[in-house]
């Protein structure tokens, strides 16, 4: 035993081994987690009482280049800061379709719009598809603009001020990955009309 301690070649060995190791599990086999990242502005509105969220969301599997995961579902849950009332409403949305965003040329060449001076806005929502699970390899990361629905009449009022945000990722395995809790101040916008209101995110 001695002489296989005192053998440089046995001790290479045993290095080679553990660096085998820890590369396969590194390159093969670390499954990591799900970082989902909140933006600076997400857009509110209330239609036909429910409340709807847009939110660009980023997410990024930390795991080893050739592992994957199934993001199967979100939810938004939403904490409303109601000092006024003296209580807090939290609401909580499922995810319900995937836009995706255009530019005004973009938008324009899509749906053969000729003159592009009738179009007022630098950005368009446009549908992409309803919500449906998608694959994340490993060291990768997804951009998704994502419309939440919560249930009629969950959220009864007609103005919001500011909230709390938390969106959290479910993989196919039942794990769950939240956001860090944001909060988002909306200058007391009232909600109703088509068109989304942005709120931003409070910068302390």
């Amino acid at each position: 035993m001695g002489d296989w301690l005192k053998n440089p070649s046995s001790w290479l060995s045993v290095i080679a081994a553990v660096i085998s190791v820890a590369t396969f599990v590194l390159v093969h086999a670390d499954p990591g987690d799900i970082k989902v990242v909140l933006p600076d502005s997400v857009g509110v509105k209330h239609v036909d009482g429910e409340l709807l969220l847009l939110v660009p969301v980023t997410l990024t599997n930390t795991g080893a280049p050739r592992t994957v995961r199934h993001i199967s579902s979100m939810t938004a849950h939403l904490n409303e800061d109601r000092k006024d009332r003296g209580n807090a409403n939290t609401v909580a949305l499922r995810w319900r379709t995937i836009f995706t965003l255009l530019g005004r040329a973009e938008y324009a060449l899509k749906y053969r719009i000729e003159d592009k001076s009738s179009l007022k806005d630098q950005d368009f929502l446009d549908y992409d598809s309803r919500a449906n699970p998608f694959a994340l390899y490993g060291g990768n990361s997804a951009q998704k603009t994502v419309e939440f629905r919560s249930r009629k009449g969950a959220f009864p009022g007609k103005t919001i001020a500011s909230f709390t945000l938390t969106v959290v990722g479910a993989t196919n395995d039942g794990r769950e990955f939240p956001s860090i809790a944001t909060y988002y101040h909306c200058e007391n916008i009232v909600l109703g009309g088509e068109s989304f209101q942005y709120c931003d995110k409070h910068r302390w």
